[in-house]
């Protein structure tokens, strides 16, 4: 019985291996990885019923048997390293996702094709409390009045200020004071930092 289970497991090697290519695309979000992350999911499943399996029907011998124990430890323990590598994975993700933020601010739209529905609930929910809490701080008797929590500030900019000239025809864009500027191809434009922060590092 042991020889035909163990030969259809590969022990967590498909763990491995999806923090492995997500670790090697350190800088960017990758797509999502449904296909790995059901057949991870389906492993731990399968695992799990082997490892219910062996304690329902020789619970009596366990204690006693190395027959049994071994066997029973592996797929519980499989399982278990499983789950860890799942957590990783998506913990990674999501700090990567707040990371963006911090960086960008609303890149939704070109994340589309990288998140899961919930990864994308949970962007906007972040990029909102980012947005609340900035907005909580701004006070125009503030020497930092205008500044973007999200944007880098290791180095911080000479002038909170910044020209645009337009490259090509961006469409409208709403301004942190609750305005609208074309944003047309060949034009120029004198604006807030923070609302064009996005645009300037695309």
């Amino acid at each position: 019985m042991a020889k035909r289970e163990t030969a259809s497991f590969r022990y967590g090697e498909t763990g491995i291996s999806l923090l492995r290519e997500l670790k090697r695309q350190y800088d960017v979000l990758p797509q999502y990885q449904y296909e790995t992350v059901t057949k991870i999911i389906n492993e731990i499943t399968e695992h799990s019923e082997i490892a219910t399996k062996i304690w329902n029907d020789h619970n009596d011998e366990i204690d006693s048997s190395l027959e049994y124990q071994c066997p029973l430890q592996v797929h519980h323990l499989t399982a278990e390293r499983n789950k860890r590598c799942l957590l990783a994975y998506l913990n990674e993700r999501l700090n990567r996702i707040k990371q963006l933020c911090w960086q960008y601010g609303n890149l939704e739209s070109e994340l589309s094709s990288e998140l899961t529905n919930e990864e994308t609930q949970f962007y906007k929910q972040y990029d909102e409390l980012i947005l609340q809490y900035s907005s909580s701080i701004q006070d125009d008797t503030m020497p930092f009045s205008g500044l973007s929590l999200s944007r880098d500030l290791n180095t911080p900019p000479k002038s909170i200020y910044v020209e645009v000239r337009v490259l090509k025809n961006i469409g409208l864009i709403m301004t942190s004071d609750g305005g609208t500027v074309d944003l047309r191809k060949n034009t120029s434009h004198f604006l807030l930092r923070q609302d064009v922060e996005h645009l300037i590092k695309n």
